[in-house]
């Protein structure tokens, strides 16, 4: 069984039992001081995980690519950097995988008119259709992950989690 902290007001969710629980699992987090951190790994993993595995395999996209191509598509001209703290991905894999977009036609650099120094990153026509396609794929995944939760616990979990993402500033550190 693994026991989930819950704060006063959801006593309900004290002990969860684990239905079809993977391999160990429980038995790695109980306890564990790095239990929470262990379990986002996790999910993170297996929601990611077998859809790059068939981005890559299908339309030839790292994750990083899929990754930068994402955050392009949702914010026309966002540059390298701004792509890189905003993902918590490290700068340099995220540069290369600028310029695999740039090489593959999915994006182009506009000149910021502000910044002359500043590449200012679009998706193309191409870039576009292949992101949409894509994240048909990981919306689909997404619904399934979630389906367990009900609407309730779906919107506690994303308040807690933009919690944790947004005040990042104090704990997460480059790499």
């Amino acid at each position: 069984m693994l026991k989930l902290r819950a704060g006063p007001e959801d006593d309900a969710a004290a002990s969860v039992p684990v239905v079809n629980s993977p391999s160990r699992l429980d038995e790695i987090v109980e306890g564990s001081p790095i239990g929470l951190g262990y379990l986002m790994a996790y999910m993170t993993n297996n929601y990611l995980g077998p859809v790059y595995k068939l981005v890559e395999s299908r339309y030839k996209l790292t994750s990083p690519e899929f990754l930068s191509l994402m955050c392009i598509a949702r914010v026309p001209g966002i540059n390298a950097i701004d792509i890189s703290r905003s993902s918590g991905r490290p700068r340099n894999s995220i540069s290369r995988a600028v310029n695999l977009l740039l090489d593959k036609n999915l994006i182009t650099v506009e000149a910021d008119l502000v910044d002359k120094r500043r590449k200012r990153l679009v998706v193309t026509t191409q870039g576009g259709k292949l992101y949409t396609k894509i994240e048909h794929m990981f919306e689909e995944r997404h619904s399934h992950m979630l389906s367990v939760l009900d609407g309730r616990e779906i919107e506690r979990m994303e308040a807690l989690l933009r919690k944790l993402a947004f005040r990042a500033d104090s704990w997460a550190k480059p790499y």
